[in-house]
Parts: structure tokens; C-alpha cells; sequence
């Protein structure tokens, strides 16, 4: 009975280090890939809204194009 509890005590000491860094690597990982997720869903929110910005910026030079076409033909027509 002692042998045995001697046994245990040794892979304890042994081994016990060991598996708390790989439970503690396995809790980083963890945490580190919500947060990695987290961060992806703000950048696609993000390049969402930049890309709406680019569009509506495409928009407005086209109709500054057009008004100053406009305006061009005017002065022309004069």
C-alpha cells in the first residue's frame, strides 16, 4: 500500500508540472481565440462600413462630374 501511494507522489511530482503547463497553454489558446474571433467580427463590421463609405464617395464624384458637365455645357452653349 505504501509502494503505491509512493508511486503516486512520484508521478505527481514527475508529471504534475507538466500537465499544468499544458493546461495552461490549452487555457491560453482558448482565450486567445475568442478573442481573435472577437476582433475578425469588428474588422468585418469595420470593412463593411468602409466599404459603404467608399460607395457612397463613388456617388458623390460621379454626381460632381456630372454637375460640372452640366456646367461646362452651359457655358458653352453661351
Amino acid at each position: 500500500m505504501n509502494s503505491k501511494l509512493e508511486n503516486m507522489a512520484n508521478l505527481i511530482a514527475n508529471y504534475g508540472v507538466s500537465a499544468i503547463v499544458v493546461v495552461l497553454f490549452v487555457w491560453d489558446w482558448v482565450t486567445n481565440k475568442k478573442k481573435i474571433t472577437e476582433s475578425l467580427e469588428e474588422m468585418k463590421v469595420s470593412n463593411s462600413n468602409t466599404a459603404k463609405s467608399l460607395e457612397l464617395l463613388q456617388k458623390s464624384m460621379e454626381n460632381q462630374e456630372q454637375t460640372l458637365a452640366e456646367i461646362k455645357n452651359n457655358i458653352e452653349k453661351r
